[in-house]
């Protein structure tokens, strides 16, 4: 009986090295295979051109096309925004404008290029997830775009200069000046950081160069941005800074552009400044 007594210690010390060691040998084992990020069925980036559809490109067609690498980011990688638009029979535009998401997925957001900014710097990198992303070494991660679903092109002229384009600027509904496109080269050029960078002379050199300095407001009139027709911006004389600029596009015209409202509030291909 003693001896047993003497045993049962010794015993329950064992029996706890066992579960010790079977614990151990748990934690040691393979951990469980990560559950893969699940592709969107159906995914593809709706191409519209001047505000109509006219092609969807589906990820298996993204991954037939010539890829590159991002220069200074070498896990980006995918087709040229150029190649793309080339491979949806999209060879001839003025600008294109990606939509999709902020970084981070925060919200929705678009980022424009003229036809001289799509260069093979701007690529639609593929993704784990399955789904396009816009990254360019010209502009910094936080304004690439995250899971494109739609490319917006607008065709004008193509690359040739709109013939004959003039600016009209009109004081109470008469015609005060009217500005050529080498006139409004000649004025004092301004730049301005946003959707990469837009030049040209501002608004109010544009309407000092056709003599008026003493106005209440002006109303930039022409199209909205991808020319889904006509539009508008009416500004009163204090929001007419150094930061609203008519920008000199490839297609020989300009448009109302600014830091201070948003891109679907800029006038493109401005025909006409009508000022009270």
């Amino acid at each position: 009986m003693n001896t047993l007594k003497r045993r049962v210690p010794a015993l329950i010390w064992l029996l706890s090295l066992a579960i010790a060691a079977a614990a151990l040998a748990g934690c040691a084992a393979t951990p469980p295979t990560p559950t893969p990020v699940a592709q969107p069925e159906g995914y593809g980036i709706d191409l519209y051109v001047n505000g109509v559809k006219t092609a969807r490109i589906t990820l298996d067609q993204f991954k037939t096309l010539p890829k590159v690498t991002l220069a200074g980011y070498p896990a980006e990688e995918g087709p040229t925004l150029l190649s793309a638009l080339a491979a949806a029979g999209v060879e001839r535009f003025s600008e294109v404008t990606v939509v999709g998401l902020a970084r981070g997925r925060r919200g929705p957001a678009e980022r424009t290029f003229t036809r001289e900014q799509v260069n093979n710097r701007v690529i639609l990198d593929i993704t784990g997830a399955g789904t396009a992303k816009l990254a360019s070494s010209d502009l910094s991660q936080d304004a690439w775009i995250i899971d494109v679903s739609r490319i917006n092109a607008a065709q004008g002229t193509g690359e040739t200069p709109a013939q004959g384009y003039v600016l009209q600027v009109l004081l109470k509904g008469q015609v005060k000046a009217t500005l050529t496109l080498d006139q409004l080269k000649a004025l004092p050029q301004s730049s301005i950081p946003v959707q990469g960078t837009q030049q040209g002379p501002t608004l109010a050199e544009a309407l000092k160069g056709a003599g008026l300095v003493d106005y209440t407001r002006v109303t930039a009139v022409g199209l909205a941005p991808g020319r889904t027709g006509p539009a508008q911006r009416t500004l009163q004389k204090a929001e007419v800074t150094d930061q609203v600029v008519l920008d000199l596009t490839g297609r020989g015209t300009v448009k109302l552009v600014s830091v201070t409202f948003p891109r679907e509030q800029w006038v493109i291909d401005v025909v006409r400044l009508e000022v009270e």
